[in-house]
């Protein structure tokens, strides 16, 4: 990465001490396309400043530097395995990125902020704690709620879940998909 910091490789699960019983349902670190997620964001033709930028699963933080870089107004991580967390909030100090916090906690117990939000998976974990996420997600409170998820594997959850519709894939990227909240979530940005 051309920032100087931490946040390739591919880091199986089992190297780190995770204290969480979900820890049979992740699945290994691997930091996005730095360029998927930016073209993931302009798909979305939304104005940043006026959201966070929630990464389940944030690993080193590759993706929270970028979404910083892209304007989010706050960006957070959530992560579970503590060395993890170290490395991100080393790279986040590192690059001097404000606004940022990297919260150590199991995706499936997070609580998401009352904000207008975009959230962010690189397919983490499996159906067992996904939907927990989206029980949690359903109770935010919002007008704007958007899901990228790279790497789908648990698309179904996202298509039948009540309060989310797939909007579809960057061009060039169709194993990122994107969602949007509709009902009382449904925002007026198309």
């Amino acid at each position: 990465m051309r920032r100087g910091v931490d946040t390739g490789g591919i880091e199986p699960l089992w190297k780190f001490k995770i204290r969480s019983p979900n820890a049979q349902f992740g699945v290994r670190y691997q930091a996005i396309d730095e360029r998927e997620l930016v073209d993931a964001v302009n798909f979305l033709h939304v104005e940043t400043p006026q959201l966070t930028f929630v990464d389940l699963g944030c690993g080193k933080g590759r993706a929270l530097l970028v979404a910083s870089e892209l304007g989010f107004g706050k960006v957070i991580g959530v992560e579970f395995a503590s060395e993890l967390v170290d490395i991100a909030k080393a790279n986040l100090a590192k690059m001097r990125i404000a606004g940022a916090v990297v919260v150590h906690a199991d995706a499936g117990d997070f609580q998401f902020p009352a904000t207008d939000m975009v959230v962010y998976l690189y397919n983490p974990f499996s159906k067992e704690v996904l939907q927990r996420v989206l029980t949690n997600l359903r109770k935010c409170v919002c007008s704007a709620l958007y899901v990228i998820y790279k790497a789908p594997r648990c698309a179904k959850l996202l298509d039948s879940c009540g309060f989310l519709r797939r909007v579809g894939c960057p061009p060039g990227v169709e194993d990122l998909q994107i969602w949007r909240a509709i009902g009382h979530h449904e925002s007026e940005v198309s």
